[in-house]
């Protein structure tokens, strides 16, 4: 995926966000920018707080989210281990975030150095594991096989590297809520390029803001039901079905996303069919 990009992208909704200069940018995408640039869940939550209401101390902090004070403490002190925040000398100490274009920045480097050590080590673990791999049933393209995805990111990883070189139709129906998440990652890129020579169907339940924008060439349909879970088709090749916790607005857990991914035929057939016949 394109870290860099990404990372920019996510740092400029921060900005406007936590300066105030767009008003209407909300929570919700805001934890997401900061879950794409490495905070967990509890990391982001004491953050936000802190960014949006007046100096307070770690047990005021952990009072007004109603969470553990040793959990605050500990997320606090990991806060300005990454330079998010800093306290004051009051007793006792408030806390306070620093300039956060400048703490911003330096997630985006330290993302950054583990992109490029990970490139850097990628050849290494692919030798090892050919080398010594003894399992003659190998999950190939050729080979029926289902995955158990258990994780956004290894979701999301999965659709780009089925999508990259894809010369096939792709419907993808999922929530306004999921689509903005996909926003982070290399989806979009590769959705425009497939829409080129094939038609990329987007299926959402709400409208947003630039999405003909984003994914250009891409057919977007909004229904008016609520979108429970994602499915995403690559005709003639797999199916990724993602349970209906992808799409909670108040879930942020990478882990809940737990989802199949089938390159079975005929299930693969039988969806598309089936998509197409809802959508007429």
């Amino acid at each position: 995926m394109n870290v860099k990009n990404n990372n920019l992208e996510a740092k400029k909704l921060l900005l406007k966000a936590l300066t105030g200069s767009e008003a209407h940018t909300s929570y919700d995408e805001v934890y997401e920018a900061l879950e794409h640039l490495g905070l967990n869940n509890y990391e982001s939550k004491v953050y936000l707080f802190v960014a949006t209401h007046v100096p307070m101390s770690a047990s005021q902090i952990a009072r007004e989210l109603d969470l553990d004070r040793s959990k605050v403490y500990r997320e606090i002190d990991i806060l300005i281990q990454k330079g998010l925040i800093t306290q004051t000398l009051d007793n006792p100490r408030l806390c306070i975030i620093t300039d956060c274009a400048t703490a911003i920045d330096g997630l985006i480097r330290e993302w950054e150095d583990r992109f490029i050590n990970g490139k850097r080590n990628k050849d290494k673990i692919i030798d090892f594991i050919q080398n010594h791999n003894k399992n003659e049933l190998k999950a190939d393209k050729k080979r029926n096989h289902i995955s158990v995805l258990t994780s956004r990111n290894a979701v999301f990883y999965h659709i780009c590297s089925v999508l990259t070189n894809c010369q096939s139709n792709v419907i993808i129906y999922t929530s306004a809520i999921d689509l903005t998440r996909m926003n982070y990652t290399e989806i979009p890129e590769l959705l425009h390029k497939i829409s080129k020579t094939n038609t990329c169907t987007i299926v959402i339940d709400k409208d947003l803001n630039g999405i003909s924008k984003k994914y250009k060439g891409c057919r977007v349909i909004k229904i008016r039901k609520q979108i429970e879970g994602r499915i995403v088709i690559i005709e003639d090749q797999s199916v990724i079905m993602s349970s209906r916790l992808v799409n909670d607005e108040r879930n942020h857990k990478d882990l809940s996303d737990i989802s199949l991914a089938i390159n079975e035929q005929q299930i693969v057939r039988n969806m598309q069919q089936f998509v197409k016949m809802v959508l007429g």
